[in-house]
């Protein structure tokens, strides 16, 4: 069962980091509160709820509240019953201490115990722990601008909402995490830095925002400055980019977070695509013609390959012809020394027939067979002596052989001396290749996912230098300028 809800709690800490991925992309508007919120002055701390409803009945539909005054807990109390709440601004309001508990918040002891602490405001110009906590539905927060301080826990942990920092001096923070649950972080642009440096942590970075930015920007990325630090906290306030330089695939990335950019000119800019223009740099660099020196060296090069070819496989048959020649030499050899052999055992045995015939130790009934079956095996012996003696050597293979060597040598010999020639001149031409290729890297090529990211774009004016346009790169809905007459590669543009 623990190990089931260990799971189950690490499912939710995913899908709940998930959300907030997707939810700090995009601030809240605000302007949509402005006919609907309600302005209070409160006079004396304490009476938030007398001067609302003198102007309001139906509290329970109340979504924008505007305060501006002194508050203690009994009015924070109060706030946070405000079910439908939505937006409260706060910034012309004064946190004093004293008024009732504004909240009851179960804390864990031990394993085994807890118990209910009540919060009240005892500090004067605090965000205290707890504060808004019960604001479900609480989308925009903007603190009073006498903040001093905000605790870890000030905000609500079951609403992602943009809390705006509208202080005169840097309050203290207590801990980064009590910006772990906001959508979004809005402060004083004068002040922004500050507000910045507070943390190293990306996840803060990427949530701070100014609170007024110009809409317009000129950004001159030839002194090495990175989009960011033109833009840095002004992403959202973007509508118009003049950009000058060379832009890396780490500024575009930067650039698609103006998610409301209606124009940008680029005309006077570099996109380093290098991906795709490498691509696109080899196909230019085939499109380099070889020189007419090189294609006949070639040629002839190829053609002499192809006659020591010839002549080496002729050569192979000429020395296996040899070969096989040795080779029944080398048995005619062994059977002559075989016949041989015979034929001196076929003479001892003939001395020995006639002596055993002279002495009468053999009749003559005897003798004449046998002396018959000795001459006709020895004149058998001496046939196939003679025909051993018959050479069937071919004619002229040595001759043969030897004509072959001397035109092998030649051919190689004219290679060998056009490979030198051959070497230099296609260095020249892949060198050229290169220059070639290269040359497309110093241009622009149009990424696929750039302009499709801008939802609002109205007027996109390309690179002058742009050689490369991905298919499906420009979004139908903007006016496109672009010298058309400097696009080398056309095959692939889409528009």
């Amino acid at each position: 069962m623990i190990k089931t809800m260990r799971c189950l709690r690490d499912f939710l800490t995913l899908l709940l980091g998930a959300l907030v991925t997707i939810e700090v992309e995009a601030q809240i508007d605000i302007s949509q509160y402005a006919d609907v919120k309600t302005t209070v002055i409160v006079d004396k701390a304490g009476r938030l709820s007398k001067e609302l409803n003198k102007v309001r009945f139906d509290l329970e539909n109340l979504t924008a509240l505007v305060v501006e005054g002194n508050i203690n807990g009994t009015d924070v109390k109060f706030i946070n019953d405000l079910i439908a709440l939505e937006y409260l601004d706060l910034s012309k309001a004064c946190i004093i201490p004293g008024g009732k508990s504004y909240a009851e918040v179960n804390q864990t002891i031990d394993k085994d115990h807890s118990k209910k602490i009540k919060y009240k405001i005892e500090e004067q110009d605090v965000v205290s722990d707890y504060m808004f906590y019960r604001l479900k539905n609480l989308l925009v927060l903007m603190l009073p601008s006498n903040t001093k301080e905000v605790k870890k826990y000030a905000f609500s942990p079951r609403k992602y909402f943009d809390v705006y920092f509208t202080n005169k001096l840097l309050p203290k923070i207590e801990s980064i995490d009590c910006f772990r649950y906001c959508n979004r972080i809005i402060v004083p642009h004068a002040d922004y830095v500050q507000y910045y440096a507070l943390s190293k942590d990306q996840s803060y970075h990427e949530k701070i925002l100014m609170d007024y930015a110009p809409d317009s920007y000129d950004i001159d990325l030839s002194n090495e400055l990175g989009i960011d630090s033109y833009l840095s906290g002004a992403y959202p306030y973007v509508k118009h980019l003049k950009i000058f330089g060379d832009i890396s695939d780490e500024n575009m990335e930067l650039i698609k977070k103006c998610s409301n950019l209606e124009s940008i000119d680029l005309s006077h800019a570099t996109i380093q695509d290098v991906m795709n223009l490498k691509q696109w740099g080899v196909k230019l660099g085939s499109q380099v013609s070889k020189s007419y020196d090189l294609l006949q060296l070639e040629m002839s090069q190829n053609k002499l390959f192809q006659v020591i070819e010839q002549l080496e496989m002729e050569k192979k048959k000429v020395l296996a012809k040899i070969k096989e020649h040795e080779d029944q030499e080398e048995k005619r050899a062994e059977q002559r020394f075989q016949y041989e052999f015979l034929s001196a055992i076929l003479g001892l045995a003939d001395k020995e027939l006639e002596r055993d015939y002279e002495n009468n130790r053999m009749s003559t009934k005897e003798y004449i067979p046998n002396r018959i079956f000795q001459d006709l095996l020895g004149e058998e012996l001496k046939k196939e002596l003679k025909n051993l003696d018959v050479s069937e050597k071919p004619q002229n293979l040595e001759d043969v052989l030897s004509l072959l060597n001397r035109k092998l040598s030649e051919i190689l010999e004219e290679y060998s001396s056009n490979k030198e020639e051959l070497e230099t001149l296609t260095a020249e031409y892949e060198k050229m290749q290169r220059k070639e290729s290269m040359k497309i890297l110093m241009m622009s090529s149009i990424p696929a996912d750039f302009f499709p990211s801008f939802k609002k774009i109205k007027s996109i004016i390309l690179p002058d230098n742009t050689v490369v346009i991905s298919e499906k790169a420009l979004p139908g809905n903007a006016m496109i300028k672009m010298n058309k007459e400097n696009i080398k590669i056309s095959n692939n543009i889409y528009y």
